[in-house]
């Protein structure tokens, strides 16, 4: 006698309730920074397919009973992830450093968890100034170094707390950071888990590195200059601001969540390009890569 193989309910459970993350994040409801969190669970996936396969494939409750025990498994490490952080205060942190007589510089910046603000510095012969709220279960790590005439900055963070989303204004690691404006620098940003706003219009930046994971961001480009910008999106939704007066040429690769474009410009495929852009004196060459998350090009006019 043939039997008909029953299909698993986990696969299907699970990529509704991807589904309705999804909406909410978009929806500002929940934080982006829970799939952070929710990758570090992958296991939890191998022992769902496991009980799938040995039990839940047999008769409809075996697949109810599986898909309930992989959300309460889900869930269940979601608490006790935030039990064990959740309790600790913030860590403030001052940032004040020197340019130490660089004509140049290479500054890398991962806020991998929280909210990142990056401006310019209004004065002074400063690199980088500003502080830095972290929760107890992580810690500042920063590094510089001369490299010939060039400053090489790294500043980051570690510790357990990336792997639970925060929860509550008090449990926000914050990035609050200034550059100078003047120094030539080669940028690179990481932004994992929370929303940023880079303010790089008045910068003078050679190059410009920026990974979003699961925040949002909004990043406007300097408004002088000649540099390249590499920007790859991976969940959240990012916007990116050409301010008025600049050539772009923008090449994008999009995944499931797309990249928009608005403004002048000339499409050839997935190219986009200013009028006049090769003789610009003030131009960006833009490359975007995206994953699910939304990543739109405007035209930014000031405020």
């Amino acid at each position: 006698m043939n039997h008909e193989r029953r299909g698993g309910l986990v696969i299907p459970i699970l990529l509704v309730a991807a589904g309705i993350l999804l909406l909410l994040n978009t929806l500002g409801i929940v934080d982006w920074s829970l799939w952070r969190m929710l990758a570090y669970l992958w296991p939890i996936l191998l022992i769902a397919v496991g009980l799938d396969a040995i039990i839940g494939r047999r008769s409809t409750l075996g697949s109810v009973v599986v898909a309930l025990v992989t959300l309460a498994l889900i869930f269940g490490s979601i608490l006790y992830l935030n039990t064990g952080s959740s309790g600790a205060g913030p860590t403030s942190y001052k940032i004040s450093q020197g340019l130490e007589g660089a004509a140049s510089a290479r500054i890398e910046i991962r806020a991998e968890t929280g909210s990142l603000h990056l401006n310019p510095l209004p004065e002074g012969d400063l690199l980088m100034a500003g502080e830095v709220q972290l929760r107890q279960d992580r810690r500042l790590e920063q590094d510089f170094q001369r490299d010939g005439e060039a400053a090489v900055y790294r500043l980051g963070s570690s510790g357990a707390g990336a792997l639970a989303p925060q929860i509550g204004p008090g449990q926000q690691d914050t990035w609050d950071l200034q550059l100078n404006p003047e120094v030539p620098t080669d940028l690179s940003v990481v932004s994992g888990a929370g929303d940023s706003t880079l303010n790089l219009e008045r910068m003078a930046l050679s190059s410009l590195d920026l990974k979003v994971g699961v925040g949002s961001a909004t990043a406007t480009l300097p408004e002088r200059g000649q540099y390249k910008a590499a920007v790859k999106g991976g969940i959240g939704a990012l916007r990116l601001r050409v301010p008025q007066g600049v050539a772009a040429r923008i090449q994008a690769t999009s995944g499931l969540g797309g990249v928009q474009v608005d403004g002048d410009f000339e499409r050839q495929g997935n190219v986009y390009v200013s009028p006049g852009f090769e003789t610009a004196s003030n131009r960006a060459d833009i490359t975007i890569n995206t994953g699910i998350g939304k990543v739109t090009v405007e035209t930014y006019r000031g405020e």
